[in-house]
């Protein structure tokens, strides 16, 4: 079947056999070349390309479903508690005589950038 392959995909193909590691979903090195492969490569070229990539695909999906089985409750629990904390200094913050309206919100990047409390200390001092 490979002597039917365009010389790229025969390379690319013997890329994957040797670094899997390069093929990660939307993270890998060469995605952008698998998928022009299957945007301009022939039935059979693309089709070895989706059975060379099907075990390291799978291999990715297994361990995501472990991941979700083994720590999924306990990541939405620590996200949901972090919410929960978030509203709670919002809260607070308002209590405080200076009503947050949405203009007076801290944002995204700010919290991200300067922490939560030194966000709303941002604000106060406006």
């Amino acid at each position: 079947m490979e002597d039917k392959l365009h010389p790229v995909v025969t390379l690319l193909i013997k890329r994957i056999e040797s670094h899997p590691e390069e093929f990660g979903f939307g993270a890998g090195r060469w995605d952008w070349i698998a998928e022009r492969v299957q945007t301009h490569g022939s039935a059979e070229e693309r089709a070895a390309i989706k059975a060379a990539l099907r075990p390291i695909r799978l291999k990715e999906i297994h361990e995501d479903m472990m991941d979700e089985l083994c720590n999924g409750d306990e990541r939405r629990r620590k996200e949901e508690e972090e919410h929960k904390y978030e509203r709670r200094l919002m809260q607070q913050a308002g209590s405080f005589g200076k009503p947050l309206t949405a203009a007076r919100h801290p944002t995204i990047d700010d919290m991200k950038n300067n922490g939560i409390l030194n966000s709303i200390r941002n604000i106060w001092n406006d």
